[in-house]
């Protein structure tokens, strides 16, 4: 369906030659959002580029029926005017001056503009779903599946584009090697692998000069092209990136909360929703930025679970949050600079099932979810580098039929971190990973094992159940071929 079109006559003419005639069902689509979600035209006024915005969202902003709720909240705008950019075309917002008469349909259309470019409207269908659209805010539990989008239509959104490039995955490569050496990059090029999630290396203090869009640029072009997505920490500050100070400390920045629960050296839960942590990734020139500039295709979120660590929650109490909200809104956020730049830029969050399982907002931004250590874990020193089977049951969690089946290195691994995966069962994230499949996510596993019985096990159960699987010692730091 063509929305508008640009025109220099018409009920929508600005006096400066700059106007816009609205198609009858946009008119009638976006009035039926305006009267929705409340949204009044001094609150959605055009305004600058989300990734000029002052501040991320906060709950209950910027994001669907939150908008009725704060509409003058800072981040409105922006992500109006980058809606009504994209409904226009890509056309510069500030190009319209919109005489008095039309403001009510300008602002109905500028609520339409809000609602797509935060994923919730749809720019070529001209019905609305018979419920409020999803709220990133809000918690809305899965209740029925939701078909994949068609490729076929010639207007696809870009979240219907982004859908057909996960569908064409059937092999992927996770290596996080913080040293990429070209003999590795050769192997990775050479291979039939669809999809790939490496390290961002120049955040690295140690390899600032590492020519990452190069390598992107060959593995873009070759034979069997790739997706490259840049594996990210987005609820730990890591002490050997390009952001950490040398006096850094936890505790000095406040923000800096605790240890890693599970060993990793140098990484340290942050609370997340705080300004400083959001302007090292969300500034003009900050991480995603550089990210998008450099040639990735997308994201892959790790710690989108920090929102259960004590040491986090605990935080997120003086503060006075909600944490587990703060992160949909720091999701979204991320997701928002990273599609300024490329609406097709894919989001894939890696754990933190249950979140998706629930929020129904959180599912709308990301566009697939991976999850760890759905079958076999390992331990953070490498030792061992897998084949930690998980309680299948919950009836075996914790129980001394499950500790007899640990080899030694797995139960010292078991009793030395009483938080760690080895603690919670197959059952227990296949319950939420299933619900997340048959509702239309694409789901992807991570398990750690090097015994060949055991990788086996791993690549049949996970394809069975319609998930990408993915299989590798616990460093991560080692080619993989499709296999």
């Amino acid at each position: 369906m063509r929305l508008f079109a640009r025109t220099t006559s018409g009920f929508a003419q600005s006096q400066t030659d700059a106007g816009y005639r609205f198609a009858q069902t946009v008119i009638l689509l976006a009035v039926r959002w305006y009267l929705r979600y409340g949204l009044s035209y001094g609150d959605a006024s055009p305004g600058t580029s989300p990734r000029h915005s002052p501040r991320p969202p906060s709950p209950g902003q910027g994001q669907c029926s939150s908008v009725g709720v704060q509409p003058a909240s800072p981040i409105v705008r922006p992500i109006a005017a980058a809606g009504i950019s994209r409904l226009l075309g890509g056309g510069r917002t500030n190009e319209v001056d919109v005489p008095k008469p039309t403001r009510c349909v300008w602002a109905a259309v500028i609520t339409a503009g809000l609602l797509i470019a935060s994923g919730c409207g749809s720019d070529n269908d001209a019905e609305v779903p018979g419920d409020a659209s999803p709220d990133v805010s809000s918690e809305e539990p899965i209740d029925e599946p939701a078909a994949a989008p068609s490729a076929d239509s010639d207007n696809a959104s870009p979240a219907k584009d982004r859908r057909r490039l996960l569908d064409e995955i059937e092999h992927w490569l996770y290596l996080i090697d913080v040293n990429l050496e070209g003999e590795t990059v050769d192997e990775i090029v050479e291979s039939d692998h669809d999809m790939v999630v490496i390290d961002f290396i120049p955040s690295e203090q140690q390899n600032t000069d590492y020519p990452i869009g190069e390598v992107i640029e060959r593995l873009h072009e070759a034979d069997h092209p790739k997706l490259v997505l840049a594996y990210i920490d987005i609820g730990q500050a890591e002490d050997y990136r390009v952001y950490w100070e040398e006096d850094w400390q936890i505790g000095d920045p406040d923000w800096i909360v605790a240890n890693d629960p599970d060993g990793w050296e140098g990484n340290y839960p942050v609370a997340y929703w705080r300004e400083e942590w959001h302007d090292i990734w969300l500034e003009e020139d900050g991480l995603v930025s550089q990210i998008v500039d450099a040639g990735f295709d997308g994201i892959y979120l790790d710690w989108v679970e920090a929102y259960s660590d004590d040491n986090v929650a605990t935080a997120a109490s003086r503060d006075d949050i909600d944490p587990v909200e703060e992160m949909v809104n720091w999701v979204a956020a991320l997701a928002q600079t990273g599609r300024d730049g490329n609406p097709e830029f894919l989001v894939i969050a890696q754990n933190a099932a249950e979140l998706a399982a629930e929020n129904g907002g959180y599912r709308a931004v990301i566009d697939a979810l991976a999850q760890e250590q759905v079958w076999f874990d390992g331990a953070a020193d490498n030792n061992p580098p897998g084949d930690c089977p998980l309680p299948a049951t919950d009836e075996l969690i914790d129980t001394e039929e499950y500790e007899a089946t640990l080899s030694k290195e797995c139960l010292q691994q078991y009793l030395e971190f009483q938080d760690s995966t080895l603690h919670v069962s197959s059952e227990d994230y296949l319950v939420s990973l299933d619900a997340l499949r048959d509702g239309g996510l694409p789901i992807l596993t991570v398990d750690y094992a090097t015994e060949a019985e055991n990788v086996q096990f791993v690549l049949e159960t996970s394809r069975a159940r319609g998930f990408l699987p993915f299989v590798s010692t616990r460093l991560l730091d080692g080619y993989v071929p499709p296999r």
